[in-house]
């Protein structure tokens, strides 16, 4: 579990870019983060993932963020990784470097932690399989193409099974079908899983919070309802993704149509995310 409280950041003593957030991640939540500033996503992605001092060393922060109860700021790193995995946009620069094939890559991490070599086998061949990426095992890395790096790099994070996944801009490099194989692995994975996307259309239907980030104010919403009466409440006024106007649209379009009153939040959002496909 991820706890959050009076989280701030600064990146001038007079500049808040992210202000009082206070919200808990539970195990198997699905979070969705959305904001009209990607950096501000991006920073408390770090935030989340304990790596916010590391990256962005001339920022400050106040209040607390904490793992089963003891701060991220204080987990060793290598038990981090372990622990709250961070995949960035351009995640294809988690590649080590240091193995000849895109097995090796994706082992790499479950051998150093001390797995029998069957179990590895069986598990970066079923992550392969699921990632339709099974013809590039024996490829050279270094010989791929950005999006087949991307897709190594998420494969060599996931596999590892973290308690936390934390995937920001995910779909940066992926197709269609890269998205949709991403998301079928992730729809089955059993630890927490945050995203911060700033073309969050596919997640849409995926996800059970929502974090809003409104200028600098950390707006936490438990369930896809509540996030849907906050819009229609205007109580998030910002400059949002365009995918909230289309919402807007479609949720009017039905509204005056004979679509029954009684259809679920959630039906509006699959609505959403189906209309983009």
């Amino acid at each position: 579990m991820i706890d959050v409280k009076n989280f701030s950041c600064f990146d001038e003593p007079e500049n808040p870019l992210i202000t009082n957030a206070s919200f808990t991640i539970h195990p198997r939540d699905r979070v969705c983060i959305l904001s009209s500033h990607q950096e501000r996503a991006t920073i408390l992605c770090h935030a989340l993932a304990g790596t916010l001092k590391r990256t962005y060393p001339a920022h400050t922060s106040d209040g607390v963020i904490t793992f089963r109860e003891k701060s991220v700021f204080a987990i060793e790193s290598h038990d981090r990784t372990e622990k709250i995995a961070y995949v960035p946009p351009n995640a294809d620069l988690l590649i080590s470097g240091v193995k000849e094939t895109v097995f090796g890559e994706i082992a790499l991490s479950l051998e150093l932690a001390g797995m029998q070599p069957e179990q590895i086998r069986e598990k970066v061949m079923a992550m392969l399989k699921k990632l339709d990426i099974e013809k590039l095992a024996g490829r050279d890395p270094d010989e791929l193409s950005g999006g087949e790096r991307h897709k190594i790099a998420l494969a060599s994070m996931i596999v590892r099974e973290p308690a936390v996944l934390i995937l920001d801009n995910p779909t940066m490099f992926l197709d269609v079908s890269g998205v949709k194989n991403l998301l079928t692995i992730l729809r089955h994975y059993a630890g927490s899983i945050i995203i911060a996307d700033p073309n969050p259309y596919a997640w849409a239907s995926f996800a059970s919070r929502f974090i809003v980030i409104q200028k600098n104010n950390v707006l936490f919403f438990d369930s896809p309802q509540d996030f849907i009466q906050a819009i229609d409440s205007e109580k998030i006024k910002c400059e949002l993704p365009a995918w909230i106007e289309l919402y807007r649209h479609v949720r009017q379009t039905l509204q005056s149509s004979d679509v029954p009153s009684t259809l679920t939040s959630r039906f509006y959002i699959r609505r959403i995310a189906g209309a983009i496909r």
